[in-house]
């Protein structure tokens, strides 16, 4: 006969025999785990594949090397946590079975129970090997293999015909490397994870080997140039690092007068998974192209420095760029404020560059700038937008001033009214 249970579970078939004067006996208990259709999961972030010896700060995935080149090096690897069953994890379906007990009342024994139970060594063993002692796991997991590949170049398949090592359960090994590793060197460790029932997941840390630290070099720094701020300037810079790559970039706006940052932020790194530009452009690391070329656009407005100040005070950019093994170079350019513009209190107020204002969301400076200062932004961000300067809702002239704008504009900054605007100074009459 046969029965297909509802759900999953663990489930347990006994056999009752009997003669024709109706004595009978449980003679056997089948107990078999029914799931068709669980699988084995990869968990990710703080259960990735490790390399116990690699850095932190790089996830783990790079191991910084004392020289250029290292024999002798003993890798050691955790997978802990990086694969799991979840069902028969958290259903306990590999936990220990309980034995039998008679269940069955009647009246004419002493203890209202019918004394029949199932002697432990009636129990079947069936294919999946389940006699209800714990089968040891790992989160539902019962049995690991590893193969390292010291290439780091090999596609390893499920199925691949590699010299996989049994790790029973363990979810840490050692591997001794018998070549020398050198700079920009990766080995790969591969990790295949089995189930009670079959399922198979293979996963798989590329490890990667570094020393040095990357260079930042032909810093520009061009003054009142950019597009993103109001009062703007670049700073054209290059990295590189050919061995991992630049993963990372910081900047900090450093006021040497009294050590102080006065602004920080990051640098995107420009890569590309494709490759595009020209080959003088870039360098590839493994499937990643890396271009040289970055720019930081910097708002003047950072700096607010008063202008009484601007011939003591020196400030200096400080670019910190970190490779894939996650170290880290510096490199500082000092800022000449000569003829810059935008660094005063008065035209950045609060340390806020003009820039950051959008007209579009009604965000209009507060009315701490001096005439001048308002007059300058009104006329910037009226002509902005050719959509908004088209409407002709406010005539004055050739001009035509957005109704909603203006509104907006006499709301936060509190100027008069005027129905007719015949110039723009009527709006900032207090």
């Amino acid at each position: 006969m046969s029965y297909t249970p509802q759900k999953p579970g663990v489930f347990a078939m006994i056999l009752e025999a009997s003669d024709s004067a109706n004595n009978s006996d449980y003679v056997s208990r089948y107990v078999v785990v029914y799931d068709p259709s669980s699988t084995i999961e990869i968990q990710t972030g703080d259960a990735d594949i490790k390399a116990l010896y690699g850095s932190k700060n790089a996830s783990f995935k790079w191991q910084v090397l004392s020289s250029s080149s290292q024999s002798g090096l003993n890798l050691e690897f955790s997978w802990r946590g990086h694969f799991i069953n979840r069902l028969h994890h958290e259903g306990g379906f590999l936990n220990t079975i309980e034995s039998y007990s008679p269940q069955l009342q009647d009246s004419n024994t002493g203890d209202n129970k019918f004394p029949k139970t199932v002697n432990v060594k009636y129990n079947i063993v069936g294919e999946n090997g389940l006699t209800g002692n714990l089968i040891p796991n790992e989160l539902g997991i019962t049995k690991f293999q590893t193969y390292l590949d010291e290439t780091g170049q090999q596609k390893v398949e499920i199925y691949t015909g590699v010299s996989w090592v049994d790790q029973n359960i363990k979810t840490t090994a050692s591997f001794p490397l018998a070549k020398t590793v050198s700079e920009g060197d990766f080995v790969t460790l591969w990790v295949k994870a089995e189930d009670k029932i079959g399922n198979v997941k293979l996963s798989s840390l590329p490890l990667g080997f570094d020393s040095s630290k990357q260079t930042i070099y032909e810093e520009n720094f061009m003054q009142d140039m950019g597009t993103k701020y109001t009062y703007r300037s670049k700073l054209w810079f290059k990295t590189m690092d050919q061995h991992s790559g630049i993963s990372q970039i910081s900047f900090n706006i450093i006021n040497k007068s009294n050590n102080t940052i006065a602004a920080k932020g990051s640098v995107p790194v420009n890569t590309s998974n494709m490759e595009r530009g020209f080959p003088n452009e870039r360098y590839r690391v493994r499937d990643t192209f890396y271009f040289y070329q970055h720019e930081l656009e910097i708002n003047n407005c950072w700096f607010s420095v008063p202008k009484s100040r601007q011939v003591t005070d020196r400030f200096e950019v400080e670019i910190i760029a970190y490779n894939g093994a996650m170290l880290q170079s510096r490199k500082t350019i000092d800022v000449n404020f000569n003829s810059f513009k935008g660094i005063e209190y008065k035209v950045c107020p609060s340390g806020k560059g003009l820039g950051d204002f959008n007209v579009s969301k009604g965000l209009l400076p507060p009315p701490v700038l001096n005439q001048s200062a308002k007059e300058m932004l009104f006329m910037k961000y009226l002509s902005v937008s050719s959509a908004l300067y088209q409407r002709k809702d406010y005539s004055s002239g050739s001009l035509h001033w957005p109704r909603s704008w203006v509104e907006k504009y006499m709301y936060y900054n509190h100027v008069s009214y005027n129905n007719t605007c015949n110039h723009v100074s009527m709006f900032f009459s207090m």
